[in-house]
């Protein structure tokens, strides 16, 4: 991981930066520096927005490549423990490879356009697998055409949830919804999970939850478009 941030920096160094950006660096420190306080209460709806979005988008990563499939060989016995290590490999694989492809397409297509399809393929999903699972059936191949299907609308969140942000205060402001986001939603979602499980017994409850966790995506994002806050550039 290391070697590859470096190689990452060494390509970021070539890239031709835009004249706005170039503007605002230069204006940089002509502006008042502002402190996180300034900051959190001049930005209260979009901070709200971006740790929903992060947190979330957190929560759905762990829940899907890290969780579920370690839970259901080892909890709820669905699959063995040595198909659940194929499983997760097949999901690391595909998330991935769909990231670069997701990028790709972003660059070609509307930004909701893409988001809101891909959101509700993966609710679609979702509803097959829980409807399979309550006839007392569990089919891995939804797990994996989840896993395909989520990057779609996760990396062009990522862009969109930085362009909230005034160029001067992104970093800042995406760091502390980032943190606080994956804290709150993202690194609890096993817990969770398990809580349920343990009260419950249910396994609908549990895939319930993550769709629930697309949900708070969906409106967040509704919401944005809705308010059509610009993408700041300055």
């Amino acid at each position: 991981g290391g070697f590859v941030g470096l190689i990452v920096f060494f390509f970021r160094s070539l890239l031709i930066e835009s004249e706005t950006f170039k503007k605002s660096k230069e204006n940089k420190n002509k502006i008042e520096y502002q402190s996180y306080f300034q900051l959190i209460s001049k930005n209260k709806k979009k901070l709200l927005i971006s740790l929903l979005l992060y947190g979330n988008i957190g929560a759905i990563y762990n829940f899907l490549i890290i969780f579920l499939a370690t839970f259901t060989s080892n909890i709820t016995k669905f699959i063995t423990t040595q198909e659940a290590e194929i499983l997760n490999t097949k999901l690391i694989l595909i998330y991935g490879i769909m990231s670069l492809f997701s990028g790709i397409m972003a660059d070609q297509v509307s930004f909701y356009k893409q988001v809101y399809i891909f959101i509700s393929l993966t609710l679609l999903a979702l509803l097959a697998m829980l409807v399979c699972q309550i006839y007392g059936n569990y089919y891995v191949f939804f797990h994996i055409l989840i896993a395909f299907f989520v990057p779609f609308f996760t990396i062009p969140i990522h862009v969109k949830i930085q362009s909230l942000f005034k160029t001067r205060i992104r970093m800042r402001m995406c760091s502390l919804s980032h943190a606080v986001g994956s804290m709150i939603f993202s690194s609890s979602t096993p817990l969770i999970c398990m809580l349920i499980w343990r009260y419950t017994n249910s396994f609908s409850i549990i895939i319930s939850l993550f769709a629930i966790q697309i949900i708070v995506i969906l409106v967040s994002l509704i919401y944005i478009h809705r308010k059509q806050f610009p993408n700041e550039l300055d």
